[in-house]
């Protein structure tokens, strides 16, 4: 989680506070209890100064099916997460290999996003394109990919 100001979560319990910000800023529809977290800690970077970015607080669920559900909707409401005024991001956190995997598909997927296609990748690094009439594609590799694109470019013609 990315985005909460240093500090608020001091207490003699982070993990406690963490729980019950998710309840907050999720709300009861989505998190019906205090979802139970193992740990729940900040980065172990030095402390910021007072004008510097908080560090990320790190979260591990107890039940990855309770990780699946925020992330979820962490992806539905896209950019409207708040905290008291702070805006928050939830991102995953990858082994370095699905990492770089992962971000071998950027190009290609910026490319998609310019031409309307709605990318998105699943774990760990398949491709999955949403196209104009709703179907779904899976690309496994980044040639596949390149591939699709040049068939879209071929397929509208000459541009003007």
């Amino acid at each position: 989680m990315v985005g909460l100001p240093e500090s608020l979560e001091l207490g003699p319990r982070p993990t406690e506070f963490v729980s019950q910000l998710l309840v907050d800023v999720f709300g009861a529809q989505t998190l019906s209890t205090l979802p139970e977290l193992d740990r729940a800690h900040r980065s172990l970077l030095p402390k910021p100064g007072l004008n510097e970015k908080p560090r990320t607080i790190i979260i591990r669920f107890h039940r990855f099916q309770t990780k699946d559900l925020v992330m979820r909707e962490v992806r539905r409401r896209r950019g409207t997460l708040e905290f008291r005024g702070h805006k928050l991001q939830f991102y995953e956190d990858y082994t370095a290999e699905v990492q770089k995997q992962r971000v071998q598909y950027r190009d290609a997927m910026a490319e998609l996003f310019n031409r309307g296609f709605r990318p998105s990748l699943l774990f760990p690094a398949k491709l999955r394109i949403t196209l104009p009439d709703g179907r779904n594609r899976w690309l496994g590799s980044v040639s596949e990919a390149t591939r699709f694109i040049q068939s879209t470019k071929e397929d509208a013609g000459p541009s003007p």
